[in-house]
């Protein structure tokens, strides 16, 4: 059996299947082994909970008391800021969110969303706030 790989400068043909077979580990492993992914097993204890960036909201308007539908919503109200500050944090951070993709779901820049992430870091250490507080992990 032939085996096909194309990465993305070259292609490499495997006729052996044990072969194939670790070069696919090898790449899948490889970012882990690295050190380029952190946190991949709370991603995946919370991503196997079926958390969304919604219900991150929703933990988020609980710890700064205020409603969910408040976060979505522009301004730069200082509560608002440091909840969406948090809200960017926890759903790129923890659950692993793209940047862009949360970006259009608040409809701010990239740019905006890794400053508020840094924001949010500082806001849940300096309060000890934690995502998983209200969930079974």
């Amino acid at each position: 059996m032939l085996f096909r790989f194309n990465g993305a400068s070259r292609s490499i043909l495997c006729q052996e299947e044990p072969y194939f077979l670790e070069l696919v580990r090898y790449i899948h492993l490889n970012p882990l082994r690295a050190g380029l992914v952190k946190d991949y097993e709370q991603r995946y204890r919370l991503a196997s909970m079926g958390l969304t960036v919604d219900d991150v909201a929703v933990r988020v308007a609980q710890l700064m008391q205020m409603p969910v539908e408040q976060i979505w919503l522009p301004g730069k109200r200082r509560g608002l800021v440091q909840a969406r500050s948090l809200l960017c944090f926890w759903s790129v951070r923890e659950l692993g969110v793209s940047m862009t993709a949360l970006a259009k779901k608040l409809g701010i820049s990239c740019t905006a969303v890794s400053q508020s992430m840094i924001r949010g870091e500082q806001i849940a250490r300096q309060n000890n706030y934690r995502l998983t507080d209200n969930f079974k992990c």
